[in-house]
């Protein structure tokens, strides 16, 4: 077992640039991510968090394999993933699972909740048919989804159950990382609390790490135990919730927390409706 007081993720140096313009038109490099610097310790909650297009959903794409840094190193229990001698690297993304906040939407509707969850498991081409239903009805069961329901297709259940089913797909692979990339909004206020209240109650069961991708810095501060603020691809901030929201150091991060107490008043002023 991983020691406890190890990290569990490492980000070093990681900068990523996309080029962008046509052919035939003038082309010119954007910076995606600048040397960007995260730890996560196992059994831990980091949330990144930023406005659209500060980079964001890039690092978490990086960080799964479905974008190749230019430089920088992504280190998971100590192990480079983005060393190519490494044979082990698919194995390894395995036990990092992203979650979309489309995830929920994107399920097949010609599957059932039981071959959606089993997907991952024949695509990996792990264990045998048996012990792959045995874990799809112990991840159905994890996400609070009746066992009954396996045979049911993603349009007769609600969002919030959808996501739940997003949820348990990952699961099934049994990942010591959840990324969840914005994987809370959309749903209403209710279903956040909810499913914020399941990922709270898994990570104590089964000491899973989180790393909450949001441009809602109100509702992660109440589960990270690290914030870490992103602009225009780079960190410009990481603290604690407290610290962060009591002594916010750069521009981006007092912007962020003046437009919560914005939010919070303009709702006061509305009789909190």
């Amino acid at each position: 077992m991983f020691p406890a007081s190890q990290p569990l993720l490492e980000v070093q140096g990681l900068c990523k640039t996309y080029t962008q313009g046509r052919w035939w038109q003038r082309q010119f490099q954007v910076n995606a991510l600048e040397n960007v610097n995260l730890i996560l310790k196992v059994g831990g909650t980091l949330a990144l968090v930023g406005e659209s297009g500060s980079g964001k959903t890039t690092l978490a794409m990086c960080l799964v394999g479905l974008e190749e840094p230019d430089s920088g190193d992504i280190r998971f229990q100590g192990m480079s993933l983005l060393d190519p001698r490494r044979k082990e690297r698919a194995a390894v993304h395995a036990e990092m699972q992203l979650i979309f906040q489309a995830s929920a939407g994107a399920l097949s509707p010609r599957m059932s909740a039981a071959e959606i969850i089993e997907e991952p498991l024949r695509i990996r081409g792990l264990c045998g048919r048996k012990e792959r239903g045995e874990r799809v009805l112990e991840a159905m069961e994890q996400v609070g989804l009746p066992t009954s329901w396996k045979n049911r297709r993603p349009h007769q259940m609600s969002g919030g159950q959808r996501q739940r089913l997003a949820i348990a797909r990952a699961l099934a692979l049994r990942p010591k990382l959840l990324l969840l990339d914005e994987a809370l909004t959309g749903l209403d206020l209710s279903i956040q609390g909810q499913i914020t209240n399941l990922l709270l109650d898994l990570q104590t069961r089964h000491g899973l790490s989180y790393l909450y991708i949001s441009h809602n810095l109100e509702l992660v501060a109440h589960i990270a135990d690290e914030i870490a603020v992103i602009h225009q691809g780079r960190i410009v901030e990481q603290a604690n919730p407290y610290e962060l929201f009591s002594h916010p150091r750069h521009p981006r991060s007092q912007a962020l927390i003046a437009s919560v107490t914005a939010s919070r008043s303009a709702l006061a002023a509305h009789g909190g409706t």
